[in-house]
Parts: structure tokens; C-alpha cells; sequence
């Protein structure tokens, strides 16, 4: 009877696991190439159609390792660089990761949260957009959760398995190799196992063993995470520092969906905590609940506070720690009530909000097909095309003309591309002193969030003080079109 029940719960599982990756597959595959190529996808795909050691190397001067681009490298040489195909290694790794949010809530609390916790993930539009976005975080996400899982999995087993281990270290070598910020998890797995006495007591030789061959594996790359975390420090980066609770508000919100969907969160997470505090008898948590809190809560503001003297505290750095809120989500909902009935409305409400405020349409707010397009019905012979800033020429250049994208030189990556554009009139500026060469009776800008990445950049102002406005037309939240008409044209 024991061995056929056991067989029956795995069924159960298999099953389950089975609809949640389909689910995830089906649902956030809807409209996977309805948004146009944009952010930073053109970089990535880009690059990845350079030679690896031509990877490995320009990456050394950029905010992420390599591994995304030199597999996006291997996968564009079969699928091509289509919008689907170069999004659907994200929509993947998003996938898998529903499944071992699932794993991790069953293994930690039970099935029923774990059953919540996965379909929180999947109706998550904060989820939704990294599924659609051909870059790293996707994959950065999985693997932090698969690691995590790893850590849980090896806890609650008397003795660490060969295999977890062996596909521990495999995990937090690509995890590092990922994103400079999976050193966060490689840090608090190391602060748990310390903190934590049982963790200490089963964990604590394997764990130092583990982490000395993977930091052994990650040596081609120490000194670039050396010199890349000076710089941030010593120069600073594009992100802005938080604006105080609003900035912890907003990211919440990000996370849930909605406003409503964020209050009725956080005041779940508040009976939870009252709950516990007004406990007459035993107020112990759980090892696994320790963790989970830790993994989401400590490090959310840890880089909260971090932020105000290295910014970091933006939507898409937080990708590592996106796993644990929806289980803590579903767990406070399933023990918020003692009466099973309540509990049972509880899970089905929290559920439920998440369903009817995902948009599996969501937009990326880019809609770099109609600025291309608007480009080339304004363009004329007699017409110069700029653009700010400078590297916008990805974006422009795989709806422009493709060709101009994929016909690379590998002796001088961007020659071709560069050269192309600028036959045709079209090149990028960062600031006015760019614009010398302007010898056209008129000028198109193409204004791609200049101001907040070269600010007091003069770009716009020396154009409306030398040309007159003819049209300008907005497209999604930042990107701008002018037309203006030159003295003397």
C-alpha cells in the first residue's frame, strides 16, 4: 500500500510539473514576437553573432560575463535571429524556473503551495516581460533558482547526494558566468550555511568544497569582476539611486502585478507576521521559511540600501530573488487562516488577482518597427538621420535593414554597420559636438532617451535654434521622432 501510494504522489507530481512548464510554454509563448526587437536585445544578438573569443572579449568591457551571448550564439546559428527565435531560449529558462518554483514551495511547505506559488509565476507580468526579453535574465533567474533549489534539496537530505553536488557546482559556475549579481547568491548560501546551526552542521564541509572549485572555475574572470565592480563604484552607473519607500513600493508592485494586487500583498505578509508574533506557544521557524525569507527579504534590501552609494535597485536586477516572494506569497495564504475553508478562499483570491491582471500582451514599450518606419516616410535624399545615443544604431539597424545588421566583420565588428548607416546619411551622437558634420537642408532625430543617459547632451536645443520644427511624433514611453527644416534649406 505504501509503495502504491508513493507511486501515486509521484504521478501527481509528474503531472503537475508537466502543466506548469506546458502552462508557462502556451500562456507567456502567446505573443512572444508581438513587441518589437528592443532595450538592450539588439546588443545582445548582435554580439552573438560574433566568433566566441570575440565575445569573451568585447563582454570583458560590459555590465555582464558572457555565457547568454555565447549560447545565443550556438542557438542563432540554427534559428536565426528572428524575434521569436531569439526569445524563445527566454521563454525556456522562464519555464523551467515555474517548475522549480513549484519544487521548492511542495518540498518546503506542501503541495498546495507549491501549486500557487507556480501559477503566482506564471501570471506574473513582472515574469512575462524577462520570458519576452531576448537577455540574460531569464537564464540569470533559472539558474539562481535552480541553485537555491540545489542548497534546499542537499539541507534536508541526510547526507548531500554525489549527484547534487556535482550539479551544484555545474549551476553556481554558469550562475556567476551569468551576472556579476549571482555572487549575491553565492554569498548568502554561504551566510545561511554559517547563521543557520543545522545548515552548519550538515552543509558546512561539502558547501566550502563546492564553492572553492567553482571560484576555482570562475578565475578567467576575477579580475574582470574586479576591475568592473571599481569602476561602478568609483564612476557609478546608469541606474539611479532610490527614491526612499516609493522605490520599495514601486518594486513590490512590479512583483504583483497592480497596486491593489501589491496592498493586498504586503498586508498578507503583515497578518502573517502578527500572526506569528501573537503565537502563545512554539514562534520557531522553519529552516526552509528562514531561508526563503532571507533569500527574498535580505537581499531586496540589501541592495535597497546598497543603492544609495552603488545603484542597483532596479526591476531587472532583482530576477534572482523573483522566486521566493511568489512561494512567500503563497505560503502567508495558506497559514494566514486556521479554518481549512478560509484558507482554500485564501489561496483561490491570491490566485485569481494575479489571472486577471497578467497581460500576456504586455508591451516593452519600444515600438521600434513604427519609428523605422516613420523614418523612412520622412526620409529623402536631401535628409540626414541622427540618432542619441550612439549605440541606438542596433535598434535602428535590424528594422532599418537587416542586412546591415548580420553582414558582420569580424576584424572590425561594427564597421559594416557604422559604414552602411552612415552612407545613407544616418549615424549616432552623444552630444551636439557630434553634429559638425550637418550639411543636409533637413534632419531627423531620433531621440532614444538621450537626455537620461547624456544629460545637458544640446542635441535638441542647437537643433531648434539652427532648423525649424516641421513634425514630431512619440512612440512608447521614451523614443521621439523631429523633422526639423535647416536655415537655409
Amino acid at each position: 500500500m505504501k509503495v502504491a501510494s508513493e507511486s501515486g504522489e509521484l504521478k501527481k507530481i509528474g503531472l503537475t510539473v508537466g502543466l506548469i512548464f506546458g502552462l508557462n510554454l502556451v500562456y507567456k509563448g502567446l505573443f512572444l514576437s508581438a513587441n518589437p526587437i528592443g532595450l538592450d536585445e539588439p546588443f545582445s544578438v548582435f554580439h552573438a553573432q560574433l566568433p566566441v573569443d570575440q565575445i569573451w572579449e568585447i563582454l570583458r568591457q560590459g555590465n555582464n560575463p558572457p555565457l547568454y551571448e555565447i549560447f545565443l550564439h550556438y542557438w542563432i546559428k540554427i534559428f536565426g535571429i528572428g524575434e521569436f527565435a531569439v526569445r524563445f531560449p527566454s521563454l525556456l529558462f522562464n519555464a523551467v524556473t515555474a517548475v522549480f518554483v513549484f519544487s521548492i514551495a511542495r518540498r518546503s511547505f506542501n503541495f498546495n503551495t507549491g501549486l500557487v506559488a507556480a501559477l503566482i509565476f506564471t501570471f506574473s507580468n513582472y515574469q512575462i516581460f524577462f520570458a519576452h526579453e531576448a537577455r540574460v535574465y531569464a537564464l540569470f533567474g533559472m539558474l539562481a533558482t535552480i541553485s537555491m533549489d540545489l542548497f534546499m534539496r542537499m539541507y534536508a537530505s541526510n547526507k548531500p547526494k554525489r549527484l547534487h553536488v556535482i550539479l551544484f557546482i555545474l549551476v553556481n559556475t554558469l550562475l556567476i558566468y551569468s551576472h556579476y549579481f549571482g555572487f549575491f547568491i553565492v554569498v548568502l548560501q554561504t551566510f545561511l550555511v554559517f547563521s543557520i546551526q543545522t545548515l552548519r552542521v550538515k552543509m558546512l564541509r561539502v558547501y566550502l568544497i563546492m564553492v572553492l572549485i567553482s571560484t576555482i572555475c570562475y578565475l578567467p574572470n576575477w579580475l574582470v569582476l574586479i576591475n568592473r565592480f571599481l569602476d561602478s563604484a568609483g564612476n557609478g552607473t546608469w541606474v539611479k539611486s532610490p527614491n526612499e519607500i516609493s522605490s520599495i513600493y514601486e518594486m513590490f508592485r512590479q512583483f504583483t502585478n497592480a497596486p491593489v494586487v501589491a496592498v493586498i500583498v504586503i498586508l498578507l505578509f503583515l497578518s502573517w507576521g502578527i500572526k506569528w508574533l501573537l503565537k502563545s506557544e512554539n514562534k520557531s521557524v522553519s529552516a526552509e521559511t528562514k531561508i526563503l525569507q532571507i533569500w527574498f527579504f535580505g537581499i531586496f534590501f540589501l541592495m535597497f540600501f546598497v543603492s544609495y552609494q552603488i545603484p542597483m535597485f532596479i526591476d531587472r536586477y532583482l530576477i534572482f530573488i523573483s522566486a521566493p516572494i511568489v512561494i512567500l506569497i503563497a505560503h502567508a495564504a495558506d497559514v494566514v487562516f486556521e479554518n481549512k475553508r478560509l484558507r482554500w478562499v485564501s489561496l483561490s483570491v491570491v490566485v485569481a488577482l494575479f489571472v486577471v491582471t497578467s497581460r500576456p500582451d504586455l508591451s516593452n514599450k519600444r515600438p521600434m518597427r513604427e519609428v523605422v518606419a516613420k523614418v523612412k516616410a520622412l526620409k529623402t535624399e536631401e535628409t540626414s538621420v541622427i540618432f542619441c545615443p550612439g549605440d541606438f544604431n542596433f535598434n535602428f539597424a535590424y528594422y532599418y535593414q537587416r542586412n546591415l545588421f548580420t553582414d558582420i566583420s569580424f576584424d572590425d565588428p561594427y564597421k559594416k554597420l557604422n559604414d552602411g548607416l552612415r552612407s545613407q546619411k544616418i549615424w549616432g551622437v552623444s552630444n551636439v559636438t557630434d553634429m559638425a558634420q550637418l550639411q543636409t537642408k533637413a534632419v531627423i532625430y531620433v531621440d532614444a532617451g538621450a537626455d537620461f543617459l547624456f544629460p545637458d547632451n544640446g542635441i535638441l536645443p542647437f537643433l531648434q535654434e539652427n532648423g525649424r520644427l516641421i513634425e514630431n511624433h512619440k512612440f512608447g514611453e521614451v523614443l521621439w521622432v523631429y523633422l526639423f527644416q535647416m536655415e537655409g534649406g
